[in-house]
């Protein structure tokens, strides 16, 4: 076969996978085109890490590779930080844009972005661990934990985890004002459907994943902030991993964009308190680019669950390819986070040692990340 073919199928398979996976995005995006307020808050219950430092990587920068990514960010007027990763030695580190315009401070390697939905990867990996562990099954019926769900005699944890449930929430994933984690459950439950025609079909709700986070309460007597914190954060030694919302001065402010689709930083992306608490298991987390690589090459590495139930976790539960928490394509774990002006691309192939990691703290339409993340990880790591 040809260069010029082979180069082709790799574009063309890029794209059907992008176009598959657009549920996401779209979702996603709808959580980013309100200015909103701040309402009163309220105080994580694990307290963050005292010393705020990046984990040490093995360094080996490739400089022939960096003055032509490097120009490819700023083409792309990207606001954020790149980190690729190959054979487990860091070829390119940069962050673009201010992480703090107010205080003059530049993203850097220290600066922290809200992942969104990269989570629902983390949160899919403790639940398979309860699985490895036998206090669940992926046979059960989340009505054993929660009778009230609709049709939730009918609906597994293994559907849940691939968004095949059927259940839909029409509107905010949980209410208006910050409450308790067991509010927000109850509040899902209360709104939620049940959509026959969309059952053992794909589509992405993330309603799944907060019902999956309070089922991790339920088995382990643990909040979900205190099990994370626990057996992620702790775990692997993560030192620049919060829970939003934060004060942490090391979390960017996220920025809106201009009427010609560039960065304004006068107008900050401010989203309430009780968002953030709403997105219990599917987006609460504030990571740097350096703690979401760690955290999911740990993961992918065994070093949460071992490998047998990786390979059980991470199966396409339908044309999507989403299953487990994550897009199982290019033979890595694919995770598309957007939202309250925030957007986060990770890649990280299923053995851990190759990674790219890409986060803004201004989603503008015509500067998503996710095309450009996907081919450039394509062209890296897949030849």
């Amino acid at each position: 076969m040809s260069r010029r073919k082979r180069i082709w199928l790799v574009v063309i398979a890029v794209l059907l996978a992008s176009v598959l996976a657009w549920g996401t995005l779209y979702h996603e995006v709808q959580k980013t085109t309100k200015i909103t307020h701040i309402v009163h808050k309220r105080k994580p219950i694990v307290k963050p890490v005292a010393k705020w430092q990046k984990p040490n990587l093995a360094m080996d920068l490739d400089g022939a590779q960096t003055a032509t990514l490097d120009q490819k960010m700023r083409a792309m007027n990207f606001i954020g930080s790149v980190l690729i990763v190959r054979g487990g030695k860091v070829m390119f580190e940069r962050q673009y844009g201010q992480a703090n315009a107010v205080r003059q401070r530049a993203n850097d390697a220290d600066t922290a972005y809200a992942i969104d939905s990269v989570q629902k990867l983390i949160t899919g990996a403790l639940v398979m661990q309860q699985v490895q562990q036998n206090h669940l099954a992926l046979t059960d019926h989340i009505s054993k934990f929660y009778p009230g769900v609709p049709h939730g005699n009918q609906i597994t944890i293994r559907q849940m985890l691939d968004m095949t449930s059927g259940l839909w929430l029409n509107g905010p994933v949980g209410p208006t004002t910050p409450q308790t984690d067991d509010q927000i459950i109850d509040y899902d439950i209360h709104h939620l459907t049940f959509d026959q025609s969309l059952y053992n079909q794909w589509r992405y709700s993330q309603v799944n994943y907060n019902l999956l986070a309070g089922v991790l309460t339920k088995l382990t007597g643990k909040s979900y902030e205190a099990l994370f914190n626990q057996q992620i954060i702790q775990r692997f030694n993560l030192r620049q991993t919060v829970f939003m919302p934060s004060d942490n001065s090391h979390v960017a402010v996220a920025y809106a964009g201009t009427k010609m689709d560039n960065v304004d930083y006068g107008k900050e992306v401010v989203t309430p308190d009780a968002s953030w608490h709403d997105e219990l298991g599917t987006g609460r987390i504030a990571m740097s680019a350096r703690d979401l690589y760690v955290a999911i090459s740990k993961i992918m590495q065994g070093q949460l669950i071992s490998q047998t139930s990786l390979k059980q976790l991470y199966e396409s539960g339908s044309k999507s390819t989403y299953g487990g928490g994550t897009y199982n394509l290019y033979n890595a774990a694919v995770n598309h986070g957007l939202g309250y002006g925030y957007q986060t691309m990770s890649l990280v192939s299923k053995d851990g040692q190759n990674g790219l990691i890409m986060m803004g703290n201004s989603f503008r339409a015509k500067h998503s990340i996710k095309p450009f993340a996907e081919q450039l990880y394509v062209s890296l790591f897949k030849k």
